[in-house]
């Protein structure tokens, strides 16, 4: 009940937050991490609702990839071949790449940065990410699309390799959902945390600025329940990305409730008689 009085206040009547003022800080730590939580919604959502790469995706992908050309390479029962050493690097999208390597071992130096660099040899796939191996598993535990592939030139220019290629994908992304979908909820509920605390101090801050007789406890926790509001749109946008004005209105009114709650205190302190009178 008293948490819903809080959620009321902050949205038609933030004077009344004053009330709670020296409520302990672990019930303010608690009430921020409620709405928290919620900025873990959208990323649950498309974790269980995941089904595959999107088509427009794998579109961007094929368009950027770089077709092996110089070599005459394929998968023959889950066993990369090719007809000579080969080091060959399909695709580079930033955040990963995607290439064939037969060096006798694989140089780690050429696979540095921030991006996962998915290398497939012999009967093996290996991912790399800054310079260091963090997993390996045989072509043969992946999916059968893959196990028998042309890679020449002409081959790699259809979307029948691009299409075994994601099916392979898509299907190593679905089995590692646990995995990638509970970072990204963890992630998105951290960065809620950080981002209302930001909100949340900044605004104490600017409003210790014009009232210093407030203490930063008092006004911090005041600051936290009016902030409510804001919460609400943020978790909402995550969930519907608003357009970019409507989300600056939104945010404009929720700070216009932060402001209400900065003039009422203003007034109040403003009213008290002189420590001399």
């Amino acid at each position: 009940m008293v948490m819903l009085n809080k959620i009321r206040y902050s949205f038609v009547f933030p004077q009344g937050l004053i009330a709670y003022r020296k409520d302990r800080l672990v019930k303010v730590f608690a009430y921020i991490f409620f709405f928290a939580i919620f900025m873990g919604t959208a990323p649950l959502i498309n974790t269980i609702t995941f089904t595959g790469i999107p088509r427009s995706t794998e579109d961007l992908i094929i368009e950027n990839s770089v077709p092996l050309e110089n070599s005459t390479c394929e998968i023959r029962e889950a066993t990369l071949v090719c007809d000579e050493v080969t080091h060959h690097q399909f695709l580079d999208a930033g955040r990963f790449t995607f290439s064939i390597d037969t060096r006798e071992s694989i140089p780690v130096d050429d696979y540095r940065g921030f991006s996962q660099h998915v290398v497939m040899r012999e009967e093996r796939v290996t991912i790399i990410f800054m310079g260091n191996v963090v997993l390996t598993r045989p072509i043969a535990e992946l999916d059968e699309a893959i196990h028998n592939l042309d890679m020449r030139d002409d081959a790699t220019e259809s979307r029948d390799f691009y299409q075994a290629m994601f099916t392979a994908l898509n299907t190593e992304i679905r089995e590692a959902r646990p995995i990638w979908g509970s970072l990204l909820v963890v992630g998105n509920i951290v960065s809620g945390l950080i981002l209302f605390n930001v909100f949340i101090i900044l605004n104490t801050l600017l409003t210790r600025m014009r009232l210093p007789q407030i203490g930063f406890r008092d006004m911090y926790v005041m600051m936290a329940y009016a902030g409510t509001l804001l919460y609400i749109i943020l978790i909402f946008e995550s969930l519907l990305n608003f357009n970019f004005f409507i989300f600056l209105l939104l945010l404009f009114v929720a700070f216009r409730q932060m402001s209400r709650l900065a003039f009422e205190l203003q007034k109040q302190i403003m009213q008290q008689p002189p420590p001399d009178a």
